[in-house]
């Protein structure tokens, strides 16, 4: 008896791993999932929420931002300078995500259809790749590091440049 409950204990731990293993894959999924539909919605007061205090956040042309106001600055800056004034869409496919323990990192594909400001019809798309670092914190998962590469696969002109992303100590 004492080696089928040995044997059911392990198979409960396993279980659990298991469990929890695919519980924050859903978590992280439905936090990215949340960001890009934040992002299209322009609303701050909630993207905000999905970032540590000092995440840091690499935008394609436009640079490196750390710190929660930085990154909702830029955010606001690009939403009211794009194509599509507020309107353009953004989706993110095909994650590849790996956890371990209260960290975890993933790279999901990203797709931007900019719309025309006056009939808000497709005009032009943009695609990438996303680069995520998130941590758990009081329990809940965050987003610490975000870089957005375009195009990708990278060519040599994509942004940020590989002197940018040696400058800033980023390897990929």
């Amino acid at each position: 008896i004492e080696e089928r409950v040995g044997k059911l204990e392990g198979i409960i731990e396993d279980q659990a791993r298991q469990l929890r293993l695919f519980k924050d894959l859903r978590e992280l999924q439905d936090l990215h999932t949340d960001y890009a539909y934040f992002l299209s919605a322009r609303e701050w007061e909630k993207i905000v929420d999905l970032f540590t205090d000092d995440a840091v956040a690499i935008l394609h042309r436009r640079g490196r931002f750390v710190g929660k106001s930085e990154i909702v600055r830029i955010f606001k800056e690009i939403t009211q300078n794009n194509r599509g004034k507020g309107r353009d869409g953004h989706l993110a496919l095909q994650p590849r995500i790996r956890v371990d323990g209260d960290k975890a990192t993933a790279h999901w594909l990203m797709y931007i259809m900019m719309l025309d400001p006056k009939d808000g019809c497709e005009n032009k798309w943009m695609h990438g790749r996303h680069d995520v670092g998130y941590v758990r914190v009081d329990g809940e998962w965050k987003i610490d590091f975000m870089m957005f590469v375009s195009p990708w696969p990278r060519e040599t002109w994509s942004f940020p440049s590989e002197e940018q992303l040696v400058e800033w100590g980023i390897t990929i």
